[in-house]
């Protein structure tokens, strides 16, 4: 069986879009024809409000939903694994990260990304001391208001300071995949932050193929 490619969704904080985008971007490897585990591995548990209907399971084509991080201990039959940590501030968050291959940082176009993304990289780079394998994908700017003045100054600020690392497409933000809470189990719903995703998750699938 050969290894499944292990993602994680982190961010500094909460409120960056993290799990949103990491639940639509297995969905979408699932529409795809990809077996899919998701990892819930946030304390908070915010994903499984989210993916899990009233009978407690995800009802989405091609993926298992896992309420644990344990289940990283042990090998998984997919073709990919989208974990969401904790925050990288949490002191469980680090060895999440050990157990994965990639990860992406999710952040919002606004001052306090800016200063606090740093930090962030830095985590990532002290978990890497005793997991060489772990890489810095990059970063994925998501919930983008185009029509923000200050959002669109934050975001050419962006590519200035983390030009390599930023990610394409930016996320844009997308009203009803924000209150997806409100339609628990349901797939992500369509839209613009929905199609982002989806063409994100497309930017894997050579590596997929090749798996």
């Amino acid at each position: 069986m050969a290894e499944p490619l292990i993602l994680a969704l982190a961010s500094h904080k909460g409120g960056t879009g993290r799990t949103t985008t990491a639940l639509t971007l297995a969905w979408a490897f699932g529409q795809s024809g990809h077996s899919v585990a998701f990892v819930d591995a946030d304390e908070q548990h915010a994903a499984s409000l989210l993916a899990l209907n009233a009978q407690g399971e995800c009802p989405w084509p091609g993926v298992r939903f896992h309420t644990t991080a344990d289940v990283l201990k042990k090998p998984m039959d997919a073709d990919v694994v989208v974990v969401d940590p904790p925050a990288l501030t949490a002191p469980t968050a680090a060895w999440v990260l050990q157990q994965v291959h990639g990860v992406i940082l999710t952040c919002l176009a606004d001052p306090m990304s800016i200063r606090t993304v740093p930090a962030a990289a830095a985590v990532i780079e002290r978990t890497r001391a005793n997991h060489p394998r772990l890489e810095l994908l990059g970063l994925l700017v998501c919930m983008y208001r185009a029509d923000d003045p200050v959002q669109a100054a934050m975001l050419t600020r962006m590519h200035q300071a983390h030009r390599d690392l930023l990610l394409d497409p930016v996320i844009p933000f997308q009203a009803n995949l924000r209150d997806w809470p409100m339609r628990p189990g349901s797939p992500p719903a369509e839209g613009l932050g929905r199609e982002a995703i989806v063409t994100f998750a497309h930017h894997f699938e050579p590596i997929l193929a090749g798996a």
